[in-house]
C-alpha cells in the first residue's frame, strides 16, 4: 500500500459521518462473545479445579493398606458410597475418608467451613450446607448411615452388596459453592471410615501445579519410580471421564457458537464499504481526477474498512475484558442470593483468560471480515467522475 492510498484512507475515515458508529456497532459484536469465551472458560476451571482439589486429586495413587510411602505431597483416602438417613429425609453420598491434615491451604481455598471449630475424628462427619438444610441437621446432631462396603466390587456381576447401618455424628458444615459437588460429598475420619471398610487397598491423593494431564503423568511416573511400594495411579481425567467429557464438548459447543455468531457478524464489514463510498462520493471522484487508478481506490477504501474493523475488535476485547473482570462482585450476589435457578450453576469463580483463543478470535474476526470487504469490492461499481457532475 502507498502513501497516496494511505492518506486518502485516512481522509475517507474522517469526513466519513458513520466511522464512530460502524466502530460501535463491531464493538458491541466483540464484548459479548469475548464476556462469553472468559465467563465459560472461567466457569469450567473453576469446577475442574473444585472436583481435583475436593473429589479426588490430580493423581491417585494405589498402595497396600499397611503401606508406609514418606512423601508429604501425599494424602491418604478410602471410600465408599452410603445413604444418609434422618426422620425426615434422606441423600446418597460418597464418604470420603481423610485425616484432618487433607485440607490443606490448597483445598480450604475451594471451600468454606462454617465454623472453625469443625471435628473429623471418631465418628463425626462434615456434610454440605446443602445436604444439612435437606436432612434438617445442626452440628452435633446424630443421624444414621447405611454404608456400601468395598463399593469396588461393585463392578462384578457376582457382587452381592453389604450395607453396614452407622451411627454418626454432624462435626462440621461446608460450602464448595457448587451443588452437584456438595449434594453428593462427605467427609469422614480416616481411621473411622478404614475400620468399617476394611479395604485391602487405600488411594493416596496428589495435588500438583498444573490440570493438563500430560504434565500430570510425567509427575506420576516420576513418583512411582520413588516409591516401591505404589502399585498404580490414575490421573484425574481418568477418574472422572464422563465429568471430564462434559467439560471438553461444552467448551468446544460454546467454541462453535461464538465462532458461528463472529462468521455472521462479518459480513457486516461489507454493508460498510458501501457506506464509505456513498459518504465519500466526492472525495472518491476527486481521487478519479487526480489520475488514481481503480485498483488504487479499491485499495484505498479497503484500508478505511479494515482500521474501523480493527479499532472496532480492539476496543471491543479490550471492553470485554474489563467487562469480564468486573462481573466476579455480581456473580458473588447471585451466588449468595439463593435464587434456585442459579444453584446448578458455580458462579464463585477467578475469571482466567485464555489469550491464544482470544486473539484466534479476534484474528480470525478481522480476516473474515477482510474476505467480506474484498467480496463488497468487487461487486462496487466503477465510479466516474462523471457521476458527480450529473449528481
Amino acid at each position: 500500500m502507498g502513501l497516496f492510498e494511505r492518506y486518502w484512507s485516512f481522509k475517507l475515515l474522517a469526513k466519513s459521518r458513520r466511522t464512530i458508529g460502524n466502530v460501535v456497532l463491531i464493538m458491541l459484536v466483540m464484548i459479548p462473545l469475548v464476556i462469553s469465551l472468559v465467563f465459560v472458560d472461567s466457569m469450567i476451571d473453576g469446577i475442574t479445579t473444585k472436583y481435583i482439589r475436593l473429589a479426588g486429586g490430580h493423581i491417585q495413587f494405589k498402595a497396600d493398606s499397611d503401606a508406609v510411602v514418606d512423601n508429604p505431597a501425599l494424602s491418604r483416602t478410602v471410600s465408599g458410597f452410603a445413604e444418609l438417613y434422618t426422620q425426615k429425609s434422606n441423600a446418597s453420598a460418597l464418604i470420603k475418608g481423610v485425616d484432618a491434615s487433607y485440607f490443606n491451604d490448597e483445598r480450604l481455598s475451594q471451600i468454606q467451613l462454617t465454623s472453625s471449630d469443625w471435628k473429623l475424628d471418631g465418628n463425626f462427619v462434615i456434610i454440605s450446607e446443602n445436604l444439612r438444610r435437606k436432612m434438617n441437621l445442626e452440628i452435633g446432631d446424630k443421624f444414621a448411615l447405611l454404608m456400601l462396603s468395598n463399593p469396588e466390587q461393585s463392578q462384578s456381576a457376582s457382587f452381592s452388596p453389604v450395607f453396614r447401618p452407622l451411627l454418626v455424628k454432624l462435626g462440621g458444615v461446608y460450602s464448595s459453592g457448587y451443588s452437584q459437588l456438595d449434594d453428593t460429598l462427605v467427609f469422614a475420619s480416616f481411621d473411622f471410615l478404614s475400620e468399617i471398610l476394611k479395604e485391602e487397598y487405600i488411594t493416596l491423593e496428589m495435588l500438583t501445579d498444573s490440570n493438563l494431564p500430560e504434565e500430570n503423568l510425567k509427575t506420576a511416573t516420576k513418583v512411582m519410580s520413588e516409591n516401591e511400594d505404589l502399585l498404580s495411579f490414575k490421573l484425574w481425567n481418568e477418574m472422572n471421564t464422563q465429568i471430564y467429557m462434559n467439560f471438553v464438548s461444552s467448551r468446544q459447543m460454546i467454541m462453535i457458537i461464538i465462532i458461528v455468531i463472529a462468521f455472521i457478524a462479518c459480513f457486516y464489514a461489507g454493508t460498510v464499504v458501501h457506506e464509505i463510498v456513498q459518504d465519500n462520493f466526492s472525495e472518491i471522484c476527486t481521487m478519479r481526477l487526480l489520475g488514481a487508478r481503480d485498483i488504487q481506490i479499491k485499495r484505498t477504501v479497503f484500508l478505511a474498512v479494515l482500521a474501523i474493523i480493527i479499532l472496532g475488535v480492539v476496543l471491543g476485547i479490550g471492553i470485554g475484558l474489563l467487562v469480564s473482570f468486573n462481573l466476579s462482585p455480581l456473580l458473588k450476589l447471585l451466588a449468595s442470593s439463593g435464587f434456585s435457578g442459579f444453584s446448578m450453576y458455580l458462579l464463585d469463580f477467578n475469571m482466567e483468560i485464555d489469550v491464544p483463543v482470544l486473539l484466534s478470535m479476534g484474528l480470525l474476526v478481522i480476516v473474515v471480515s477482510s474476505i467480506s470487504v474484498l467480496i463488497s469490492l468487487r461487486n462496487e461499481r466503477k465510479i466516474s467522475p462523471l457521476l458527480l457532475l450529473r449528481n
